[in-house]
């Protein structure tokens, strides 16, 4: 550091605070706490949805990523994937939904989009599927997770599924889940209730407003839910 940068260094800093006393920072936490709200509540009526309309559904979630690279220092970076290209995959991903092979049997997704210095731009996606039609999660997830690593990113993505490894949760809310089991849909809400939340840095960057959360169904009525924006 050079003496010249002190004053700018202090001058930093001094804003920093004017910004955490000031009433910016409640009225940005108030409507990132609205947002999650709205978010949980479209979850909610979706999940309630699905489960009069169809007596057994499957559940996936894939946690939707890019291949990280290894900077100078050995410290581990994203891919630089810009949030535009995020966008285009994460569109390319829904069309494959809601038109590929899977289409006649979707009945719903959420998906949301998160930012990290290791991961960068990556998505956590839930898939609802007419589970009298289909079976066989692990591998349904392992499907549209090699979609969106081969076609959707063109071979920069890679993915996690989360089906895998079920018997990793005390409370598992993935997989097939009938109608008739209380407690089941019970897990299947806490674990969808994690996609509703925000991302901070998404939440305060500088610009137009963010899309970071969606969700869609139920399907053959083609009706969408409402998508919230960061």
């Amino acid at each position: 550091m050079f003496v010249e940068d002190v004053e700018i260094i202090n001058e930093t800093v001094e804003r920093m605070r004017a910004f955490l006393k000031g009433d910016a920072l409640g009225k940005a936490l108030g409507n990132l706490r609205r947002c999650e709200r709205a978010n949980l509540r479209t979850s909610r009526r979706l999940l309630a949805e699905l489960r009069v309309r169809y007596s057994k559904v499957l559940v996936l979630r894939v946690d939707l990523g890019y291949y990280s690279t290894h900077s100078p220092g050995k410290h581990i970076q994203g891919l630089p994937i810009s949030l535009e290209q995020a966008q285009l995959h994460r569109n390319r991903l829904l069309t494959y939904l809601r038109r590929g092979p899977l289409s006649d049997h979707l009945a719903g997704y959420i998906w949301r989009l998160e930012f990290g210095v290791e991961k960068g731009h990556h998505y956590h996606l839930a898939v609802f599927l007419n589970g009298q039609a289909v079976a066989k999660d692990i591998v349904i997830a392992d499907i549209i997770g090699a979609y969106w690593k081969r076609e959707a990113t063109g071979g920069q993505g890679m993915y996690y599924s989360c089906n895998k490894s079920k018997e990793a949760y005390a409370r598992c809310g993935i997989g097939m889940v009938c109608r008739v089991e209380d407690e089941k849909w019970t897990h299947v809400e806490e674990a969808i209730s994690y996609l509703t939340k925000q991302d901070f840095y998404l939440r305060f960057r500088p610009g137009p407003r963010v899309r970071t959360f969606g969700a869609g169904g139920p399907y053959g009525g083609s009706r969408l839910h409402a998508a919230r924006d960061a």
